[in-house]
């Protein structure tokens, strides 16, 4: 459901040229570094999608569809730049080791 930058783009046809590159895509483009700012407006487009994508039927469970479908890519860039040191992860994510370690195995991450 989350889509953010280029890679995972939609669009309703081919890109048109006159249009100006946006969201993180676009900054990502521009070489400039991902910001708080920049994470959250992916997301709220995402969201924007996906009620578009509803055309009027209401959602149910979103919270824990987001935070599914957040949580797993989260871990594991983390891990992948903590270079596998559940320690320093948990450290940067705020979260106690123990409780990385729970969502690393449910997310299949670890065994």
């Amino acid at each position: 459901m989350i889509f953010c930058g280029n890679k995972h783009e939609r669009s309703a046809g081919p890109p048109q040229a006159s249009s100006p590159p946006r969201g993180v895509g676009a900054v990502r483009a521009l070489g400039v570094p991902m910001s708080k700012k920049h994470i959250e407006e992916c997301i709220r487009d995402s969201l924007e999608a996906y009620f578009k994508d509803l055309r009027g039927t209401e959602p149910h469970s979103m919270h824990e569809m987001v935070m599914g479908t957040v949580e797993k890519p989260l871990l594991d860039v983390v891990m992948k730049y903590a270079e596998g040191n559940q320690s320093k992860a948990a450290e940067w994510l705020g979260i106690n080791r123990n409780t990385l370690r729970r969502k690393l195995v449910e997310h299949k991450l670890a065994k």
